[in-house]
């Protein structure tokens, strides 16, 4: 395992020079965010920021995975799976943001594309998963229990799992640092789950390296963004990382801040097409807390308006508390 901690020092390296690299081309190129223009006003001074930062995240993390794989003998399909799925899933959220960046808007790929993008690749992954043979297992959460699923039940997992969790760190990458920060959150306890598993932890401890030195741009105030291409890129290795592992109805728990953002969204978009009713100040949740010009409408849930990094730092505790929680629905 001391090979691995030293790729994942590797890793921070290349991808804390590669990013400032990366930015410079980026302000040159003129790759720079739309923010959205409907709803109030929030984040207008993000205008024009650099993105697609994602890109560097991915070149470390597929540089050091293959070294680790020259150093160690041939790899697992299950290191094949990983590495596809990140990958895979970073391809669609590039095309959504050369599409965002051509057109000159905020929006890229219609939802209705993107879903159904990545629920083909989800199923293209399971059958991956099935031609591997790999066992269907899942550990209960606290409880000393496995589940052997069905074909189908695991199917059904499978794209649940990866589309969920790559649309809800997608929409969690909404602060500087957030989805990055909560990433890397979420990875602590798989160092602790996965230690039976070298390759899987390996490839754990080579992709925190690799978001640290991407962390050191994209903090408050945030010089690069991760994109859609980062975001789904994170959100596919989380997502194929926890059913490699059994552990997907631990990450709930684990990502209990992702399953706040989605939800939010999901409970704003319902009540207000139903109702004329917003829960909401602005969704997803972390825009509730933040201070927003053009809000003249009535919303439901009271907030207390802080600062970026407020919000930021509080929704990183939250996400350790909730990381603390899914290892003890592991452990018990």
């Amino acid at each position: 395992m001391a090979d691995y901690l030293a790729l994942g020092l590797g890793a921070f390296f290349l991808s804390l020079i590669g990013t400032g690299l990366f930015l410079r081309v980026a302000r040159h190129l003129g790759l720079g965010k739309h923010i959205r223009e409907y709803g109030p006003e929030i984040h207008a001074k993000k205008e024009g920021t650099p993105t697609m930062g994602g890109l560097v995240i991915l070149i470390a993390f597929t540089a050091f995975s293959l070294l680790a794989w020259l150093r160690g003998g041939p790899p697992s399909l299950r290191s094949w799976l990983l590495l596809g799925a990140t990958l895979s899933y970073s391809l669609i959220g590039l095309a959504d943001d050369l599409i965002g960046l051509c057109k000159r808007r905020s929006l890229g790929l219609l939802i209705r594309y993107k879903l159904l993008l990545q629920s083909l690749l989800a199923l293209g992954l399971f059958l991956g998963l099935k031609a591997a043979g790999l066992p269907m297992l899942v550990k209960v959460p606290f409880a000393r229990t496995w589940l052997e699923l069905p074909l189908w039940a695991h199917g059904l997992l499978t794209v649940f799992v990866l589309v969920g969790t790559t649309n809800a760190m997608n929409l969690t990458d909404g602060l500087d640092g957030l989805a990055t920060g909560v990433t890397l959150i979420m990875l602590l306890p798989f160092l602790w789950l996965l230690q039976g598993e070298p390759e899987l932890w390996g490839a754990a401890i080579i992709f925190a390296g690799a978001l640290l030195g991407f962390l050191w741009f994209n903090a408050y105030p945030a010089q690069l963004f991760l994109g859609d291409t980062g975001s789904m890129a994170l959100g596919g290795f989380l997502g194929m990382l926890s059913l490699l592992s059994g552990t997907a109805l631990i990450l709930p728990l684990l990502g209990g801040v992702l399953v706040a953002e989605a939800l939010s969204v999901m409970l704003q978009v319902t009540s207000y097409r139903l109702f004329h009713v917003r829960i909401f100040k602005v969704s997803p949740l972390h825009h509730h807390f933040e201070r927003a010009k053009g809000v003249d409408y009535r919303f439901l849930l009271p907030n207390r308006e802080l600062e970026e990094p407020q919000i930021t730092v509080r929704f990183w505790i939250a996400s350790g508390l909730l990381a603390l929680l899914g290892l003890w629905a592991w452990l018990a």
